[in-house]
């Protein structure tokens, strides 16, 4: 995938949304935010059937039983947005689909270094809280929604994904 128009470097992002929607909704979603086609620039990821050259997004769903629903991993060339990344581009995807997202957050925050079992929730408001996750051992991703042990954060400024 060497083309010299495009810009950036292919990337990978990742993000668990609430509820599952249809892939239809999802494509239609993604199209919106990086400015594409459903149809053409935006397929389901498939080991088994892979494409060349590979489409601008790749999406590999992996579904929980409770929690957040859908385990997204996106693959992105390197011609989409390189600076829509982390925290950012799940706020994105949270306003498209209307829901909670939830991201990793940075590594560190103000020099403290974070929790594996702490997430970014990105509300659909736009509102994003630092929350812990209840059994980190646990394929289900559960949160702790108690409004004593969500850590509002206030913005997005200075935050390198």
């Amino acid at each position: 995938m060497t083309n010299k128009n495009m810009i950036g470097k292919a990337r990978m992002e990742g993000c668990l949304v609430q509820e599952r929607v249809p892939w239809e909704v999802l494509a239609k979603a993604l199209a919106g935010i990086f400015n594409l086609d459903p149809t053409i620039d935006i397929r389901e990821f498939d080991v088994d059937n892979l494409v060349t050259p590979p489409p601008a997004v790749q999406v590999e769903i992996n579904e929980h039983e409770s929690g957040f629903r859908m385990d997204l991993t996106f693959y992105l060339g390197a011609n989409v947005e390189p600076e829509l990344t982390g925290p950012r581009f799940a706020s994105h995807l949270a306003a498209a689909l209307g829901q909670d997202v939830l991201t990793s957050p940075p590594a560190e925050i103000d020099g403290q270094k974070i929790s594996p079992a702490l997430w970014l929730l990105v509300r659909s408001t736009g509102e994003l809280f630092l929350v812990r996750q209840i059994d980190p051992e646990s394929e289900d991703v559960d949160i702790d929604r108690s409004p004593k042990s969500m850590r509002r954060v206030s913005s997005l400024v200075g935050w390198k994904a």
